[in-house]
């Protein structure tokens, strides 16, 4: 048993009992920001016990979330007329008048934009054989470079345009998903052609990636559904890690074709990529005392400093890598504490994860009160940022700026948020008041 990982377990958990007694919702800053540090500490010591984790780690980890809590806190106190004694409402979705016809091409459009993207990935992995190794598997950093390199005046551009694309389009999708509070066609196409792709390429996190985007901006919609956790719910959190685990099996297996039937070899693999990450930062911190103070390089904020023509961004943030497990299966994440102990130490680190409490938390109650589609977008990728934490910071891409600046204007146009309640269900022109969660009037046309 490693001592260190089952206190900062403890400490997690009582982070998020306290954050869910404190907003009254799962679906809280806090709750977002501590479970997914608790599901990886906890999936190592119960399946991986033997990933080095030390103590430096914990300590480091459990400032972080200590300082972002304890911020969220305080703003909940302040806001306690919601934070401790009344409920929060849930969200009514109104595609503006007139804009009806708008929306649904718009959501036809990502579609077909998913499904072309799958359609590139075909072609040049099995037309052209770009990334692809003597034995079938895929190579996705060598079919990253052979896109951006010889094809990157043409087929690169696109392909690029097309990835950040369907990344912003998932938000769109996810609004529509909680329109509607089921999946409708497009939405099961669009996830479906992004699953494709990235079984074919082996890049796990795009479909990762662009499912979270859709599960928080729609848990965002419906935060009274996160009072307490029902059978359905609880079920649907077993599915969605059973999905997870399978996905990134199969992928993995693409990736690294016959040598992955080795099944100890296969599970060691699996567990770097779910677990890893946190093993990485430990041997970090044991190996470099640059983190203690820091040297601010712009790292934190690569996507941004890149199109400003200041610095070009490595794929997948650093080259070198660890290896860990009995087979040493190597990686190269090292969670997004490392990003932000590099530019500014312990201390810059601290108070970095106390703004983000503030700001989360803020953003939380404003949109809340008076819901608009800017204040969802910003609550939704901070959201996003929180979620991928200890695995990555995503401020370093491209996309997550975007998303930040563009959608608020094009989904603003689109879209009116206004408050309801759990019983509230949304017709195209109008709100109309029901009893029970019925789909909205028109659910299903696309």
């Amino acid at each position: 048993m490693n001592d260190a990982r089952v206190i900062l377990c403890l400490f997690l958990l009582i982070a998020a009992a306290l954050g869910r007694r404190v907003f009254r919702t799962y679906a809280s800053p806090i709750t977002i920001m501590v479970v997914p540090w608790l599901v990886v500490i906890a999936g190592q010591e119960v399946l991986v016990p033997d990933f080095p984790f030390g103590r430096t780690a914990a300590l480091v980890i459990a400032s972080a979330a200590g300082a972002f809590c304890g911020a969220a806190g305080v703003v909940a106190l302040v806001n306690g007329g919601w934070g401790l004694r009344s409920e929060i409402p849930d969200i009514v979705i109104t595609v503006r008048p007139g804009r009806q016809r708008l929306w649904r091409w718009l959501l036809r459009g990502l579609v077909a934009l998913a499904a072309a993207e799958l359609a590139l990935d075909l072609y040049l992995a099995f037309y052209l054989g770009v990334g692809v190794r003597a034995e079938g598997s895929v190579n996705p950093y060598a079919f990253y470079d052979a896109v951006v390199g010889p094809y990157g005046q043409t087929i690169g551009v696109l392909y690029r345009a097309s990835f950040t694309a369907v990344y912003l389009g998932a938000l769109l999708l996810g609004v529509e998903v909680a329109r509607h509070r089921r999946l409708t066609v497009g939405p099961v196409l669009f996830f479906g052609s992004i699953v494709a792709v990235s079984l074919f390429t082996t890049s796990k996190t795009f479909a990762l990636l662009a499912l979270s985007i859709v599960g928080l901006t729609s848990a965002l919609m419906f935060p009274r559904a996160g009072r307490r956790l029902s059978a359905k719910q609880t079920l649907t959190c077993i599915f969605a890690l059973v999905f997870v685990t399978a996905f990134v099996w199969g992928a993995n297996y693409r990736r690294y074709g016959v040598v992955f039937t080795s099944g100890e070899w296969a599970g060691n693999v699996q567990a770097v990529y779910l677990f890893g990450a946190a093993s990485g930062l430990s041997l970090y911190l044991d190996t470099s005392d640059r983190w203690i103070e820091g040297r601010f390089s712009g790292v934190c904020i690569g996507g941004p400093l890149e199109w400003l023509g200041f610095g070009k961004r490595e794929v997948g943030v650093y080259t070198e890598v660890v290896l860990l497990g009995d087979y040493s299966v190597p990686t190269n994440q090292y969670t997004g504490l490392r990003l932000l102990l590099e530019d500014g130490g312990v201390g810059g680190m601290v108070i970095a994860m106390g703004l983000l409490g503030v700001i989360a938390s803020t953003v939380f109650f404003r949109f809340y009160s008076s819901p608009t589609f800017a204040k969802c977008v910003l609550l939704s990728n901070l959201y996003l940022l929180l979620l991928w934490l200890p695995i990555t910071l995503w401020t370093y891409y491209t996309f997550w700026t975007v998303g930040l600046v563009g959608l608020p204007v094009v989904g603003g146009w689109l879209v009116r948020l206004s408050r309801g309640s759990g019983a509230t269900i949304q017709k195209e022109g109008g709100a109309v008041r029901r009893q029970g969660p019925l789909p909205a009037a028109g659910a299903g046309r696309w």
